[in-house]
């Protein structure tokens, strides 16, 4: 009797497990159909709120996750309507022309929420030299990553970047302004502050030209601009020439 009694409990047990796993419990015990049929519910919601109002950087994380997504590209236009560039003299007049190279990058979580990057600049040559920016430069909120801020050198700061968030690659590439490469020297125009510490772009995206090997110099998104137009018209797409007609102009003005 004992023996059919054993039997017993095994083939129940046997079955058990047999009809566990058919309905699929997970590590923690609890049914893995359910865990999708909220997970699946999570996503309807976060993409009908995208739909209507939006979605926060972490919302959007937490779609993406759901989703079962590492990485998400977001599309985000320039945060300000920029004045497009019209002509070298009247941007060297407050415009400070610099050939600089990246040589370190932070990025951040904006308080609207929004993704951002700050770069250190070390200034290689300075070309034009405009009059201090009237516009309310904070040098004491300069990330703490990219201190400290030598003579040489200064901070820049655009919107769009990468950022992770629970896991979650959020890239936020803005159409005018790709992201900079730290190996690569740049024609910048920007308004520096008094100390010369920090800097802010005069056009936006269109502010800078990477400058190639060949002493060439291309748009940072590869599409044609005015500032460009202007290079190759003025300077047929050289820094060699463009610098040496900054320096006359320079040596005129003293």
């Amino acid at each position: 009797m004992s023996i059919k009694i054993v039997g017993l409990i095994a083939v129940t047990l046997f079955s058990i497990t047999v009809f566990t796993g058919m309905i699929g419990i997970d590590s923690n015990g609890k049914l893995s159909n359910h865990n999708q049929i909220e997970r699946q519910k999570l996503i309807e919601k976060l993409e009908k709120k995208e739909d209507s109002f939006g979605l926060t950087l972490r919302e959007r994380a937490r779609l993406a996750k759901a989703k079962g997504e590492g990485e998400v590209t977001l599309p985000q236009g320039e945060t300000a309507t920029w004045v497009e560039f019209g002509s070298f003299n009247a941007t060297l007049s407050h415009c400070t022309a610099v050939i600089a190279r990246p040589i370190a990058m932070r990025t951040y979580i904006s308080k609207d929420d929004n993704i951002g990057t700050c770069y250190k600049f070390k200034s290689v040559e300075v070309l034009s030299e405009a009059p201090p920016s009237k516009y309310p430069f904070n040098s004491a909120n300069i990330f703490p990553e990219l201190l400290p801020v030598r003579e040489d050198e200064f901070v820049l700061c655009r919107s769009g970047g990468t950022v992770e968030i629970d896991g979650v690659k959020l890239n936020a590439i803005e159409r005018r302004f790709p992201p900079l490469v730290l190996t690569k020297k740049y024609l910048v125009f920007s308004e520096f502050s008094k100390d010369k510490k920090m800097a802010a772009l005069c056009y936006g995206g269109t502010s800078a030209l990477v400058i190639n090997e060949n002493g060439t110099m291309d748009t940072l998104n590869g599409r044609q601009n005015n500032l460009k137009s202007a290079v190759d018209a003025q300077f047929s797409n050289s820094i060699e020439q463009l610098r040496n007609a900054f320096r006359n102009r320079a040596h005129v003005e003293k």
